[in-house]
């Protein structure tokens, strides 16, 4: 009997998982620089998250993206979807993480009138 032993089965799960986190942790700080708040949803102090969910190319173009969660306000919505437009070209995806050239995302944008006090 030997004294070694086989890595397990998925032993690259963990760092692909790391770097889908990490990539998403970039990408969400390069739509935070880009993002505006909008003046009505500011002057109502309307806070809220919006899900949307994009494709991204291997170049970190948006080649497709909706909104598939409301904040509850239309402009929170509507930012939340432009901010993806202006902010191109986002990070380019991990290679291992595309599939057909692609990678589809479903991420929170989250608009918090905390945030605006601290920039």
């Amino acid at each position: 009997m030997s004294s070694r032993i086989a890595a397990p089965y998925h032993s690259d799960a963990e760092k692909q998982n790391s770097q889908q986190d990490s990539w998403e942790s970039r990408v969400k700080g390069h739509l935070n620089r880009f993002k505006r708040y909008p003046g009505d949803a500011r002057q109502r102090a309307r806070t809220g998250i919006a899900v949307v969910t994009f494709t991204v190319d291997a170049a970190g173009k948006v080649v497709a993206s909706s909104l598939t969660g409301s904040s509850g306000t239309r402009s929170l919505d509507r930012e939340a979807v432009a901010v993806l437009d202006r902010a191109q070209p986002l990070p380019k995806p991990p290679v291992e993480r595309l599939k057909g050239g692609v990678y589809n995302v479903t991420m929170p944008i989250n608009f918090d009138l905390t945030e605006l006090s601290r920039s």
